[in-house]
């Protein structure tokens, strides 16, 4: 008889699911999982069978609004977004797996607190500068002026850096060419 389906057991399934998961997303999990814990264990918070949506709600916004560096610095606004993401996701896990108790933070309507508080705390710290995250900017034109005169050739080194620009352009077009001369060329509309 041929055996085409059925041939890895439920054990073997399991262990390549978490083999396959990558070493640095467990690595993050554990560390915000501890850090989690120790928050819960120095505000008294036991996470358990019998404690109710609206105390891990409540046990949620806490830590979503509190949570701080070990050194007691705060975290940035990107981060708090995430480690609240991947803790709520961690006790989800947790009250299914221990408790058969399906919970859903990011959806449940008695979850909406803590989520608000997530977010006024990112707000808070989109507010300082030293905590936003880092967007793109236009050159200032001190910049702009840099950069131009790294190229203007009426000085040797710029000269030599407009110089090997082009010919790095010229050849590297040109190698393009040689190694794929079946390739379409661009119109020259």
């Amino acid at each position: 008889m041929n055996k085409r389906f059925s041939d890895k057991s439920f054990s073997d399934i399991g262990g390549t699911i978490v083999r396959s998961v990558p070493q640095n997303t467990r690595k993050s999990h554990s560390s915000v999982w501890r850090q989690f814990e120790n928050f819960c264990s120095d505000l008294n918070y036991i996470l358990q069978g019998s404690t109710t949506l609206e105390e891990i709600s409540n046990i949620l916004m806490d830590y979503g609004y509190n949570m701080k560096k070990v050194d007691g610095s705060e975290y940035k606004e990107s981060c708090v977004k995430t480690m609240w993401n991947v803790t709520a996701k961690l006790v989800q896990e947790k009250f299914f797996n221990e408790y058969q108790i399906s919970i859903n933070p990011f959806n449940d309507l008695c979850f909406k607190k803590a989520r608000n508080a997530r977010d006024a705390k990112r707000r808070e710290l989109q507010a300082q500068a030293h905590k936003r995250k880092v967007s793109s900017v236009a050159l200032t034109g001190e910049e702009l002026m840099k950069i131009k005169n790294l190229y203007l050739e009426e000085n040797p080194d710029g000269l030599q850096n407009s110089y090997f620009c082009y010919k790095y352009l010229k050849h590297s077009f040109l190698g393009r060419i040689l190694l794929f001369p079946d390739e379409p060329k661009a119109s020259p509309e």
